[in-house]
């Protein structure tokens, strides 16, 4: 999910940040050869699944990534750019072609946006909101947030890489914030936005007071329901009755205001482009409360 851009998502043979689905698994595993460049092919990135293929090519400039989680029939150990451009031109020039590889991407694409689907919900919704609220190459931060698993990982579509702040290997809350403040500095006048849940941003909701200081204009999306979703849904799964995942959430819009910032509340994603539009052009960032309790 790291790689998320490095192709652009919408290549005609790009099917995005799909590595946790079972539609890509199995595509992998029916594949012919399997070309697997700079990845760990981590556990958190594979959510239990597995990638296979009959025949399974690794590059990797690290030694011991190119056997984790998925053995290589044949390892390229070396620089993942320098490796794939010598791959490239071994190719003779009568087998470089997209065309039927085009038809095949956009059916395995729309099988994954299906599989997404089912998880998603309303975070799909939002995310397109917010997508279409921003410029093609503006930088969206997310968090250990369903919001940004469920949600942006598949349904916000990046141009190019570094243009996707998420912590997926250790899942740690708090990551979105302090990252958006990160990536602003990073690209001075370049659009950032930050999207994330309610219990993610009160593990560093601080850093706000940070965007202040350096008077960005950065929209933080807070997608509030109201606690931590994601194990309060496991609990109810193992008929767990919800413990310590019912937050007491506060007055988000007044608490930014408090630190500074500007603040506003809404219940309805339909307002998010108008909203977004205008805290990039606010003198400092603001916080948007989405509730959808």
């Amino acid at each position: 999910m790291n790689g998320k851009g490095v192709v652009d998502e919408a290549h005609p043979l790009s099917v995005g940040a799909s590595i946790r689905l079972r539609a890509l698994q199995q595509a992998a595993a029916e594949s012919d050869a399997l070309l697997v460049v700079g990845t760990e092919l981590g556990d958190s990135d594979l959510w239990e699944g597995q990638i296979r293929g009959r025949t399974v090519i690794r590059c990797d400039i690290d030694p011991a990534q190119l056997d984790k989680n998925c053995p290589a029939d044949l390892a390229l150990l070396g620089d993942a750019a320098t490796t794939v451009a010598a791959l490239l031109a071994a190719l003779p020039a009568d087998r470089v072609t997209t065309a039927t590889g085009s038809a095949r991407a956009a059916a395995l694409r729309a099988a994954c946006r299906d599989e997404a689907s089912n998880d998603a919900g309303a975070y799909a919704e939002i995310n397109a909101a917010v997508r279409a609220a921003l410029p093609a190459d503006a930088v969206l931060a997310g968090d250990s947030s369903q919001v940004t698993y469920f949600g942006s990982v598949h349904f916000f579509d990046v141009p190019a890489p570094r243009r996707f702040c998420y912590t997926p290997g250790f899942a740690t809350l708090g990551y979105g914030l302090p990252a958006g403040l990160g990536a602003s500095i990073a690209r001075p006048g370049a659009p950032v936005a930050v999207l994330l849940g309610d219990g993610a941003l009160m593990f560093s909701v601080q850093e706000l007071v940070a965007l202040v200081e350096q008077r960005l204009s950065v929209p933080v999306i807070v997608v509030d329901n109201g606690g931590y979703q994601e194990i309060r849904d496991q609990q109810a799964a193992r008929n767990i009755p919800p413990i310590g995942v019912e937050l007491r959430t506060p007055d988000l819009a007044a608490l930014a205001v408090a630190m500074g910032a500007h603040g506003v509340r809404t219940t309805s994603s339909a307002d998010l482009p108008e909203l977004i539009a205008g805290a990039l052009d606010a003198d400092g960032p603001t916080l948007i409360h989405l509730d959808i309790r």
